[in-house]
């Protein structure tokens, strides 16, 4: 839309596209917080030999140099120029702005995507209707298993929840991880879970993707083991590309299991750390 238009000829649908933009314009923003971080990130891990050290500073410095640039041309694109142009017309028009207050800063981007998309949530629930059933938690288990979760792991902090909201939270050079499981019990009493690593910047966002897309997605032993192969975030290299950050100067955000053998001939599930990319 023109900046010359009338303020009054933004329809609802428009209203919503404009809140959506701006709330990932707001997400953009406070990921470039993780700059610095992500910087000193290759500082604060062994490395192989200077060159690597060198490599691994590089590789970062281009890829939050690309994040600050693509910040700015999203900042200035026409889009986001006539949003706030729009903005300054009708604050101009009308200056009592005691309304806005009771308007929700964020889930806009969310209402946007059901105004384009409204089958997306039957999409949803058609893919979920193929987990095994045989692979998901009773949820009597929920809370021994979480206990036995925090005897076996006794430097982390485990909160159970009630077997509700599990919330587990341990410390990695330079940041704390948390993560929080929601769970949800169906009327068979089998319990499936949502899993958030809550925190500003693109690493936290990336380790909730990658762990939604695990195998045995309603499986608590296996999702807490999961969880706990993440203490080596900031030393472990990607078992597929061989390198400690990504392209955007990212650790590895995903785990994967993998049987290997023992000497006696029996069988152990080791976790192997993977770039989002990489997978």
């Amino acid at each position: 839309m023109s900046a010359t238009e009338d303020p009054e000829a933004w329809d609802e649908a428009h209203l919503v596209e404009a809140l959506a933009a701006l709330e990932q314009l707001q997400d953009q923003m406070d990921e470039l917080r993780s700059i610095v971080p992500n910087l000193t990130a290759p500082f604060l891990v062994p490395q192989d030999s200077p060159e690597a050290l060198s490599r691994d500073f590089k590789q970062a410095a281009i890829a939050e140099a690309k994040r600050l640039q693509a910040f700015e041309r999203r900042w200035k694109s026409e889009e986001v120029q006539d949003i706030l142009a729009h903005a300054a017309r009708s604050g101009k028009a009308d200056s009592d702005l005691t309304k806005g207050a009771a308007v929700p800063r964020y889930g806009w981007v969310d209402m946007a995507e059901k105004q384009q998309k409204p089958a997306k949530s039957k999409e949803k629930k058609s893919r979920g209707k193929g987990i095994d059933a045989e692979d998901k938690t009773g949820a009597s288990s929920i809370v021994p298993t979480v206990t036995a979760f925090k005897e076996a792991h006794p430097n982390f902090q485990v909160d159970d929840g009630e077997g509700r909201i599990i919330t587990i939270s341990f410390r990695v050079p330079s940041l704390v991880l948390t993560f929080k499981i929601t769970c949800h019990v169906d009327s068979d009493d089998k319990a499936s879970f949502i899993v958030e690593c809550p925190g500003n910047g693109p690493l936290f966002s990336a380790i909730t993707r990658c762990i939604a897309s695990r195998q045995r997605p309603n499986h608590l032993s296996y999702l807490l083991d999961m969880i706990a192969a993440y203490t080596n975030l900031r030393v472990a290299r990607c078992s597929k590309c061989g390198k400690l950050l990504d392209n955007t100067a990212l650790s590895p955000a995903a785990r994967r299991s993998k049987q290997t053998a023992n000497a006696d001939g029996t069988k152990k599930t080791t976790w192997e750390p993977f770039h989002e990319g990489c997978l």
